[in-house]
């Protein structure tokens, strides 16, 4: 019998079910006490943190794939003109710079590339020491001398209001590539230039 003090406890119903019918049909708290369910959700961790990776990978890709798209797979003979060098604006900070990836893609096409960032030159100096196709300039105006197309890479502050009429004069072909979505599409197209820009 019922010890004094304690009452049997009815289940309490959702709809048809009761709390103690829905337990048996269901097997996740059956495994969560176990190592299988512990692994479970390691694995289902990693494929996450994978796929996260994955498309971070990607994305740093995007602008190379674009540039390859415009003017073919074999960039040998074209220059680039590219601004900005950090992982983001105000920092050298280089590590994880999507930067990079935009020019290794160039290199490894055959490009030649100009670089200006207002802090980062001397970290990408020192990284890319060995490359004789990859050039700094003094200012963003002066890295735009002989390219075939302006690629923009991190969001600088004085990207954000440059001379067009400078640029399009400076340029071989007035074409630029924005993986930060710095201007108005229209308005920069309305200027005369080919503007590819990241989803837009």
């Amino acid at each position: 019998g019922e010890k004094q003090g304690q009452r049997a406890l009815k289940p309490v119903q959702y709809g048809r079910k009761t709390t103690s019918n829905r337990l048996k049909n269901e097997k996740l708290p059956q495994l969560a006490t176990g190592s299988a369910f512990r692994l479970y959700l390691f694995t289902v961790a990693l494929k996450v943190l994978s796929a996260v990776e994955s498309a971070n990978q990607a994305q740093k890709h995007v602008l190379g794939n674009k540039i390859t798209a415009r003017f073919g797979a074999d960039l040998t003979g074209l220059h680039f003109a590219l601004w900005g060098l950090a992982f983001k604006a105000n920092t050298d900070d280089m590590r994880e710079a999507s930067s990079r990836s935009v020019i290794d893609d160039l290199l490894a096409a055959g490009a030649t590339v100009t670089a200006y960032d207002p802090v980062a030159m001397d970290a990408a100096r020192r990284l890319y020491s060995h490359q004789g196709r990859l050039s700094f300039a003094e200012s963003q105006s002066a890295s735009l001398s002989n390219a075939d197309a302006l690629v923009i890479v991190t969001e600088w502050k004085e990207f954000r209001s440059p001379d067009f009429d400078a640029i399009k004069q400076a340029l071989k072909s007035p074409v630029i590539f924005d993986g930060r979505n710095l201007y108005d599409p229209q308005l920069v197209r309305n200027m005369g230039f080919e503007y590819m820009a990241i989803g837009r």
